[in-house]
Order: C-alpha cells, then structure tokens, then sequence
C-alpha cells in the first residue's frame, strides 16, 4: 500500500511538472539561486513540496512518536528506579502513562507510517505532542501536591524536539511554540503556590532554547526550498524546452501515453492532436535576426501555454517553429472552434513580418480528433498530413481529420 501511494505521488509530481506555468519556471529558478526575498512557491507548487517535506521526514516522525511511545511504556519500570516516584502518584501515574499517552502515541506511529502524506497526519503529531505538554505539567503538579521536586523546565525537550525534527511549516512550529507557552502560563495560574515553579533563570533557558530552535528550523527550511526548487530545474530540464518554457516533445510523448492509457480504460472521450507551425518562419531569422526569431517564439509559446490551461490540456514545443497541442475531453466540433481561436490569437498579437502576405506573423494548423486505441505515431501522421495540406492552401488556416477507429491512421474527412 505504501509503495502504491508513493507512486501516486510521483505521478502526481510529474503532472504537475508538465504544467508549470512560465512564470512558475522563473520563480523557481530565483529561488534555487537566492536571487529573490519571496521563498513561497505558486499554490500547487507548495503543495507538493509540503508533500514532499513530509515523505522526507516520515522515518524523523515515526522515530519521534516510537521514543515517546516506548517512554510512556516503560515508564512504570524506569520512574521509580530514576526518579524515586511516591508511591502516592503510582496510581496516577500509571493512568496517564498507559491509559492515555501510550494508545495515543501508538495512533501517532501507525498514522505517520501509513498516511504521511496527508496533511491531517501533521496536525494529529501537533496535537498529540501539546497533549504530552499537557500530561508533563499536570505530573510535575500532581508531585508537587505531595511535596515532590520536579524540574519544571522538563516539557521544554518536546517543541524543541518537534522543532528540529518534524520539520513542519515555521508557521505551524510558532503556533506549537505558542501554544506550548500558553500550556504552561495557564497551569501556573491554575496552580499559583507550588514548589515547581519556574525560575527567570528557568524561563531564560526555555525562551533561548526555542528562540534558537526556530531559527535554526527557518534557515534550514529555506536552504530544503532552495535545495528544492535546485532540484525541480534539473528534472524540468529534460522535459522543458529552455527558450519557451513549454513542454518538450518528451513530454509531450509522455503525457500522451498517460491520457491513451486512460482512454484505453474506458473513459468515452475525445482528445485534438494539433501540430501548428509558423509560416514562413525563416524568413523571419533571414530578414529580422535570430533573436527576434527567439522572441516570436517566446509569444506564440505564451499564447499556446493559455491554450492549454485545464489540467489534462498541453502545449508542447516539438522543434523549431513546430508546437503541438492536446486538448484533452475535446470533440472535432470544439476542437475546431478552439483551434480557429487559437489561429485569430496569435494574427491578432501583430508580430511584426513584412516578408510574409499580410506584414504579420500567422501560423497554419493541422490536427485530429481521435478516441481510444490509437498510437502517438499516426495521430501525428494525420496531423502532420493536415498541417501540410493547410500550408498548401495557402496557410494560415486550420485543417482538421476525425479519426474514428485505430485501423485508420491517415485522415479520413477534413474540417474547414
């Protein structure tokens, strides 16, 4: 069960990956090189990295709920020989230790070690750690009723512990700091005249102690993010296209295998295969500069990537001034009006050409609307027999072939 979830999540990461934005691309890379004070990333990106954060600190976690388990277990046999516990707080003792901390830390274990990658699994080790707060003051008073010393500074161990360990979000580690602090303060007023108070000096050392576990927890959080994003780039790079920041055709291979599978499965949908090149696009690099070529392919690829907004959508850049789109859960007639959309877009960014008929840079479209059951391989045959058909027409202009069962692979009826 543990294996299959952590695939899900790979293959949940990947998805995500393909679909980053442009800009999401930027971002990371100001982080990974420090050149940016903003270290949050774009909501779905956050997402998978406080995923990740927990995959990564799941054995910490489970080890932080085995040693207070094994503690609170065992404590019948080492408080007494450690501690010389009364025999008046046996009987209590013995209640808090096995009738409540020790199932609870054992839910604690089994939760962190099987559903580590749901959010709920934090806050359960959150709240089972300020009910260990809770147990250690509620001990260190019920001794001090009978005339017992305790170190009252003792609880201070566990949002340190939680601090350094967990690695859970700094907003969540102050809320526990907070918390903590609130615990204590509140059974101090509930029990005003005890032995078991804190001194300054006790309180010193507890507000040192945190303050330098939360630092130490802030800075090592924005070198994992860094570390993170650094990461995130080199798996980008084999699936991004370094100037446009789309899709590469690796990607677009893989996601088409993903969404073919899927329709295999029996999902009764429709997808569009659509290949659009540029026209005359070396005449752009011939009259105005290969840089300027680069920046015309920088807008179109901007353009495709708002194409391509739902989640199973992509736009890809398969070479030169060739991209592909797929549109996923999309008929011929949809398909079709989209594609016309798209052709009106990137005339109407009014890119300059003067060596092409009309003074601006236009693209002609070639594409297929396909079911189940047929291979990448000639869904990019009848594409590319579109995309030629429509450049010899004239260009700029979409041609569109249904493609109705896997034994026709070559385009079967056009749509104008």
């Amino acid at each position: 069960m543990l294996h299959r979830q952590s695939a899900a999540d790979q293959a949940q990461q990947t998805r995500v990956q393909r679909n980053l934005a442009p800009a999401d691309v930027r971002l990371l890379e100001r982080i990974a090189t420090t050149a940016t004070r903003r270290y949050r990333f774009p909501a779905m990106l956050e997402n998978e990295f406080q995923t990740y954060v927990r995959a990564a600190t799941r054995t910490a976690r489970i080890c932080l709920g085995l040693i207070t388990l094994l503690m609170f277990v065992c404590a019948p046999a080492w408080v007494p020989l450690s501690l010389g516990e009364p025999p008046l707080m046996t009987r209590p003792m013995h209640w808090i230790e096995l009738g409540v901390m020790a199932p609870l830390f054992a839910a604690v274990c089994l939760v962190q070690a099987r559903y580590i990658a749901s959010d709920l699994s934090e806050w359960l080790l959150i709240l089972a750690f300020l009910l260990e707060v809770v147990c250690i003051e509620v001990i260190v008073h019920l001794a001090d009723g009978i005339g017992y010393p305790l170190e009252p500074s003792l609880s201070v161990i566990i949002p340190v512990s939680i601090i350094i360990l967990a690695r859970m979000r700094i907003a969540r580690c102050l809320l526990f700091v907070g918390l903590y602090l609130a615990i204590v303060v509140l059974t101090g007023w509930l029990w005003p005249n005890h032995l078991n108070l804190r001194s300054p000096t006790g309180w010193l050392m507890e507000i040192l102690l945190l303050s330098i576990a939360l630092l130490g927890a802030a800075w090592s959080k924005l070198s994992f993010r860094r570390q993170w994003a650094s990461n995130l780039l080199l798996e980008l790079m084999a699936y991004r296209d370094s100037l446009t920041a789309l899709p590469n055709r690796r990607a677009l291979e893989d996601h088409y295998h993903v969404l073919s599978q899927a329709l295999a499965r029996g999902q009764k949908k429709h997808l569009i295969f659509a290949l659009i090149d540029l026209d005359h696009f070396k005449l752009i690099n011939d009259s105005y500069g290969h840089e300027y070529g680069d920046g015309v392919l920088v807008e179109v690829g901007l353009t495709l990537a708002q194409f391509a907004r739902r989640p199973l959508d992509i736009a890809a850049r398969v070479g030169g001034e060739e991209f592909a789109l797929i549109l996923h859960d999309c008929d011929a007639a949809a398909g079709e009006e989209r594609l016309e959309r798209l052709l009106q877009s990137i005339r109407g960014l009014r890119i300059e050409h003067k060596a092409h008929e009309g003074g601006v840079v236009t693209c002609s479209i070639g594409a297929a609307a396909l079911g189940p059951g047929h291979s990448l391989h000639d869904v990019y045959r009848a594409a590319d027999e579109c995309l030629y058909q429509a450049k010899r027409e004239g260009r700029d202009r979409l041609r569109l072939v249904g493609i109705d069962s896997p034994a026709q692979g070559s385009p079967e009826s056009a749509v104008a």
